[in-house]
């Protein structure tokens, strides 16, 4: 699946949710990538993380776009599988430091997808709010943690974008050379790569969200093992501090 965004640096509108797969993905894109457009980098409510006593999560999501001309970006699914399972194998392994349960992820492919969606729309919820108040919780994600007799779980997702090898100098000079031709008045800088992260904490027996963070983002590359897990560990660090 390829669909084309504007270049990094834009921020995009949030519109109606809707249960359209690529509607929903390129909106997430449009969305996430750098695209902090003056929303919150955290929201809590009164629960504490760290005090939850078992937490279930579903396993991580990754939009990964690449970029081989100009400032034009495509979905890589490629780059995202492997950014996601990094995401997941990281979150496996510290399953016990941040007392992680089971991982809910329906066998059946249909639920899978509307699974994914349902992240994204309380993702597109909460930025767009603003906060976390009169967010009640899908009927996929309520019906799964349900049926697994769970009350609390966790989603992460990452969102990034790389560049082909020479594209990044390219647009370098081209920054350059318009900040001559006026007079430094302006001169866009690009960005070489970037990676960020977010997490949602929901809460199905309150049916609401009790917790949101996304990370800064990071000029690396959104495939690399190291900074994964760097922007993984210090996001999971906040989250149950």
């Amino acid at each position: 699946m390829k669909f084309t965004s504007r270049g990094p640096g834009h921020c995009a509108s949030i519109g109606p949710a809707t249960f359209s797969y690529v509607a929903i993905l390129s909106g997430l894109l449009s969305m996430l990538l750098l695209g902090s457009c003056m929303n919150p980098a955290v929201l809590t409510t009164s629960q504490s993380v760290k005090d939850i006593p078992q937490l279930a999560y579903f396993p991580s999501l990754a939009y990964i776009q690449h970029i081989e001309k100009g400032n034009q970006a495509q979905f890589n699914d490629s780059l995202s599988s492997i950014t996601a399972y990094k995401l997941d194998s990281l979150l496996g392994s510290h399953s016990s430091t941040y007392h992680l349960s089971e991982s809910i992820w329906p066998a059946d492919g249909f639920i899978k997808m509307k699974t994914e969606i349902e992240i994204n729309q309380l993702i597109q919820m909460v930025r767009a709010k603003r906060n976390l108040n009169a967010i009640p919780l899908p009927p996929t994600l309520d019906s799964l943690m349900e049926a697994r007799d769970q009350r609390y779980a966790m989603a992460v997702i990452g969102a990034g974008f790389g560049r082909v090898k020479g594209n990044f100098r390219g647009q370098l000079a081209k920054g350059v050379g318009i900040g001559i031709l006026t007079l430094g008045m302006y001169a866009p800088v690009p960005v070489k790569s970037n990676l960020s992260l977010f997490t949602l904490v929901i809460d199905a027996q309150e049916n609401k969200v009790v917790y949101y963070r996304r990370s800064t983002p990071v000029e690396k590359s959104p495939t690399s093992t190291d900074v994964i897990h760097r922007e993984l560990t210090g996001l999971l660090n906040k989250t149950f501090q």
